[in-house]
């Protein structure tokens, strides 16, 4: 059993940035603005994975899922749980059977959600890589689980699966719930007379004891950057991919992969056409392993966190889009300017309003960075975090955790919450 390490971490912050601007944030080592404390605690060791975060926000319990190796293959899957205000978290709890081993990835994460009443939900993925099944999936036959617990995480139910009966393979789930309970899934389905693949839509209306027939959302999406989808007021869902435009031009054969989504008031999918993020024309024919993240505030104002490989702005950017208008308010850049490899990124509102993002900086100055942690490892980025006026368009505040992959960010009334992971330990940081 991992005995809690936290410690108080003063961060120092960086001024604020206006946002629409391509200036390379991050690449100034003089830091300005004042200090922050977090708490910093490390929640599990030994191969610990792809953690996930989540708030209540009536009781503003904390939970934090995350994947250990399994004794036969594959991962177990373990929730813990805080209170606002207090170190301790509660001892984990096993989440999967025997028959229901997780195989996360970093660009297939577990996903988990709290309903309005206080439910707890998860989603991860599960592979099958026999020899019969890779003749004709060649990433291997995946498909999506589901589990729910009533009691604040202390048991769960069995999992399901989810589009059980519907061909192909199911694989980087993405997992909601709006302000009326309703649960979406949304994930990538691909196998045998499917191009490139399908990302698709699930939810269910009795809290996760049974799902609708998935709907498709678009085709021919980038198949290893998984969707992200999104609930805001009024019945609206946002659903997010990385789409596979193609191009033939010059005699050559180009793509261009950039974040788009669609918007709905009626929980059907594909109700309006899609849009695309500002920076896009990112033009790649190969897997990016990128996937956006999204949420959607009182407001009906979709904020978005995605990675961009166009060389003009390569990075890690934030957007907000108004519903209402259709049109963006804000464009941020967050880690730009040089060369910067594909990153991941997750973002999240504080109290409905304030963006909060996590992500990983891989660029020059933040390898720069792990050299003076004492870090030199190549799979490992900065962990860095910023939050953003939703007036505005600014970043606030802006720092660094240190060294780590795969951060997940959660906020609610109480305050902001960021997981990562960093060879082996999962990390949580409180404030």
């Amino acid at each position: 059993m991992v005995n809690p390490s936290i410690i108080v971490a003063s961060v120092l912050l960086a001024g604020s940035v206006v946002g629409c601007t391509h200036h390379p944030v991050g690449t100034d080592p003089r830091p300005s603005g004042p200090v922050a404390e977090w708490t910093i605690q490390e929640l599990a060791s030994g191969g610990a994975f792809t953690p996930a975060v989540a708030v209540d926000a009536r009781s503003h319990t904390l939970y934090v899922a995350y994947a250990m190796p399994h004794q036969g293959g594959g991962y177990d899957l373990f929730i813990r749980r805080g209170q606002p205000g207090l170190g301790e978290m509660s001892e984990p709890v096993r989440v999967n059977t025997d028959v229901s081993v997780a195989h996360p990835i970093q660009s297939a994460p577990i996903r988990i959600a709290v309903a309005p009443d206080g439910e707890l939900y998860i989603v991860w993925r599960q592979e099958n890589m026999s020899p019969e099944v890779l003749k004709d999936y060649p990433w291997g036959l995946t498909r999506v689980l589901f589990a729910r617990s009533v009691d604040q995480g202390r048991t769960f139910s069995d999992p399901i699966e989810i589009a059980a009966g519907v061909p192909h393979a199911k694989d980087f789930p993405s997992l909601t719930v709006n302000e009326s309970g309703r649960i979406f899934v949304a994930w990538l389905t691909y196998g045998p007379e499917i191009d490139e693949s399908d990302v698709n839509l699930s939810q269910s209306a009795d809290q996760g004891r049974s799902f609708s027939s998935p709907a498709v959302v678009d085709r021919v999406v980038c198949g290893c950057c998984g969707p992200a989808v999104a609930a805001g007021p009024d019945g609206l869902t946002i659903v997010a991919w990385r789409d596979i435009e193609r191009l033939h031009a010059g005699g050559l054969d180009e793509e261009i992969r950039d974040i788009k989504f669609r918007m709905t008031t009626d929980y059907s999918a594909g109700s309006s056409e899609p849009w695309a993020v500002p920076i896009s024309g990112w033009r790649e024919s190969t897997c990016t392993h990128t996937a956006s993240s999204l949420a959607v505030d009182r407001n009906s104002r979709a904020h978005i966190a995605y990675y961009s490989g166009r060389p003009d702005a390569q990075g890690t950017h934030y957007a907000m889009f108004d519903v209402k208008e259709k049109r963006y308010r804000a464009q941020v850049p967050l880690t730009v300017g040089g060369f910067v490899p594909p990153s991941k990124v997750s973002l999240a509102l504080l109290d409905q309003k304030q963006a909060w993002v996590a992500w990983e900086d891989r660029s020059d100055h933040g390898s720069f960075s792990l050299k003076e942690h004492g870090v030199i490892d190549a799979s490992s980025a900065l962990i860095r975090y910023a939050s953003i006026d939703e007036r505005s368009g600014s970043i606030q505040s802006m720092g660094a955790f240190g060294p780590g992959i795969m951060p997940q960010v959660a906020a609610g009334a109480a305050g902001v919450n960021v997981v990562w992971s960093h060879q082996g330990t999962v990390f949580l940081a409180r404030r």
